[in-house]
């Protein structure tokens, strides 16, 4: 399919852009990687990459046997300088005199590398996305994409793998190099103390109907119109009895699959749900887009919580403020004076659960640094302003006991609990959970809910539990 995609596209592409331009296809360094990904024709060049400890000439080599005689330049077309990172996982670093060495060993030939990533940046709200290598393993991308590029994620360049590709480049460059600029100024601005300001739950109460869809069965995100975020699903169900709870554990979108035979991986329940062997209608899909909070009304319920009136509440009080282990949106704010520059910081998580985090409306991502390794979140100067800035957090499972933050002036990659990171990376891989006859199945959700208990499908989206001694199916 992904072959006859690009059959198609290519007369359109170079119907559009004209004949100036190389239309190429990226294809692993394998033959047959280069024989499913090749287009035999030679307005479609084939270009190859490969893992970077590999010996690259024999690779274009091959190359060659896929493009026209002589019209086969040695082509790195995803020379890779770092690695992404997962959550659970430890930061990916790769030796810089090492990487070096294999850009020289290309350019020694006259071959060619397209560096991936020269800058790697910041999976912005819900942009991370996500890795699968079968049915079982689900892995999400954390919210840095620093990818230990020779451009660090907040831009700087005062590194050891900058400096060695800067000087295997130089030595093969035909024209002289720009001068290396400095790095971006960076400051902490201290610590920031939030106050709680609404449970989800009641917050849900005051969303617009225009943000409720309503159908017969479960509905998936992308059938309701929504692409990141939550989704919440709601059902009533009359009780047989007056004591009974059953829940199940909150989900959301980690991410979308990036490429493979997975990456049409829709998000929510996507089956019929039953109960006591009753299926379940009709339902109700709540959106919780979460995007940046300034591309929503201003009547919003969440992005009042921004605007809303903050209590100057003593050290004393915060620590004694009931703090619950129940979705709810958290608000601070921290000044920046006229007389100093607005600059780039970090704002760390280290004490909370998961959850994301907005600065002045704007999502900077998502954090979970129990599970790391990244304990912070970048935030960039233009995000800032002088005077007030507003930090908002939707936090998912346990906040902070003494409801703080810290804005500092570095990475940090070092948040890793090494016991929960085996436990969730063990239900990953771990048989579908088939529930008792009482209980609800078969739910079908869609990427990798929070383990250790997961139904059905390993999946994500919205979050969900049923208390059915109500005769409500409510989020919990």
């Amino acid at each position: 399919m992904t072959k006859l995609i690009f059959i198609i596209l290519s007369p359109l592409a170079r119907g559009r852009l004209g004949d100036d331009i190389i239309l190429y296809t990226i294809n692993g360094g394998a033959r047959e990687k280069l024989k499913n990904g090749t287009i035999l024709e030679d307005a479609v060049f084939s270009a190859v990459d490969f893992p970077t400890a590999s010996d690259p000439w024999p690779i274009f080599e091959l190359q060659k046997e896929f493009n026209a005689p002589g019209k086969s330049p040695p082509l790195s077309a995803e020379f890779y300088t770092g690695w992404l990172t997962h959550w659970g996982e430890k930061i990916a670093e790769t030796d810089a005199d090492f990487t070096a060495a294999v850009l020289e060993k290309i350019l020694a030939r006259n071959g060619s590398a397209v560096l991936y990533m020269v800058h790697g940046g910041t999976n912005f709200g819900f942009y991370n996305g996500a890795n699968r290598e079968d049915e079982s393993i689900y892995m999400a991308d954390i919210t840095s994409y620093d990818y230990d590029a020779p451009i660090r994620e907040s831009g700087d360049v005062d590194n050891a793998k900058f400096k060695a590709l800067r000087r295997v480049i130089k030595a093969y460059s035909a024209v002289g190099l720009p001068s290396v600029p400095s790095n971006n100024e960076k400051t902490g601005y201290g610590r920031i103390h939030l106050q709680k300001k609404e449970f989800l739950l009641d917050i849900l109460k005051r969303i617009s109907s225009t943000d409720v869809v309503e159908s017969e069965n479960p509905m998936s995100m992308e059938s309701v119109g929504q692409m990141f975020g939550f989704l919440l699903y709601v059902s009533e169900y009359a009780a047989k009895d007056d004591g009974n709870i059953l829940y199940i554990p909150k989900v959301e979108n980690m991410g979308r699959i990036n490429h493979g035979n997975y990456m049409f991986d829709r998000k929510g329940i996507l089956s019929s749900v039953y109960l006591d062997g009753r299926s379940l209608h009709p339902w109700k899909m709540i959106l919780i887009p979460l995007n940046n909070l300034n591309e929503v009304p201003k009547t919003n319920p969440i992005i009042q919580i921004a605007y809303s009136e903050f209590t100057e509440v003593s050290a004393h009080g915060r620590a004694k403020e009931n703090v619950t282990k129940e979705p709810a949106f958290y608000a601070g704010r921290f000044s920046i004076d006229k007389e100093n520059h607005v600059n780039d910081t970090f704002i760390s998580f280290r004490g909370w659960g998961r959850g994301v985090a907005f600065v002045n409306e704007f999502n900077i991502g998502r954090y979970w640094p129990m599970m790391g390794p990244q304990c912070n979140l970048y935030v960039p100067a233009p995000v800032l302003q002088h005077g007030e800035n507003v930090v908002v957090v939707f936090e998912l499972e346990s906040p902070n006991p003494e409801l703080v933050i810290d804005s500092i002036d570095q990475p940090d990659f070092t948040c890793r609990s090494t016991a929960v990171a085996a436990a969730v990376m063990a239900a990953a891989a771990a048989p579908i959970f088939t529930p008792p006859a009482a209980f609800i199945t078969p739910a079908i959700f869609a990427n990798a809910a929070t383990p250790p208990t997961r139904i059905a499908l390993r999946a994500t989206v919205g979050f969900m539990a049923i208390r059915y001694a109500t005769c409500n199916f409510q989020h919990h």
